[in-house]
């Protein structure tokens, strides 16, 4: 994929803040997923949430040096059979990676797990996920790029102008 979040982030955002935004979005999804009344609409939200969880994903591993692409065309063999037991899982691995990522700007040193590795599994999980739920990863894909630009010509417009990339204080 050729589309850098890094690049085309109107904000110079943190790996940290990434992190919190992949645990919310993540959240979402659970939500989605999980909701008791029986509103339709809700797997559209569940789609449009691992959109955005996937462009989180793509953008951290862009900004600590990872290439998602790789970890796209590989597979770890780490699948579990239910959509509770994917969430679970996913969870889990997500927050192996930011303990990871969190040591190594501490200590210098994962201490456990390493988060390049959980990450692998956790696009395995995404992409399982997608099809579990019976959408196309490659269309959800796209619907995060397409989001997340909107998202940015949002922040170009109302966001707090000292806190925009340089370049990106007087657009929109």
């Amino acid at each position: 994929m050729s589309y850098s979040f890094v690049k085309n982030s109107a904000n110079n955002q943190t790996v940290e803040e990434t992190q919190l935004i992949m645990v919310y979005e993540l959240g979402k999804v659970f939500e989605c997923l999980y909701e008791k009344r029986e509103l339709s609409g809700y797997r559209e939200f569940a789609r449009t949430e691992l959109a955005d969880f996937i462009s989180m994903s793509r953008m951290l591993c862009e900004q600590v040096g990872w290439n998602y692409d790789n970890m796209i065309t590989s597979n770890s063999g780490i699948f579990v059979n239910t959509r509770e037991q994917l969430l679970v899982k996913m969870q889990i691995l997500l927050g192996k990676i930011i303990r990871g990522l969190h040591y190594k700007k501490r200590f210098d040193d994962y201490r456990g797990d390493s988060p390049d590795i959980c990450m692998q599994c956790l696009v395995d999980q995404t992409r399982w996920l997608c099809g579990l739920l019976l959408f196309d990863f490659w269309e959800v894909v796209e619907l995060g790029e397409q989001r997340y630009i909107e998202r940015m010509h949002d922040l170009m417009s109302n966001g707090i102008k000292s806190q925009l990339k340089e370049e990106f204080r007087g657009k929109e």
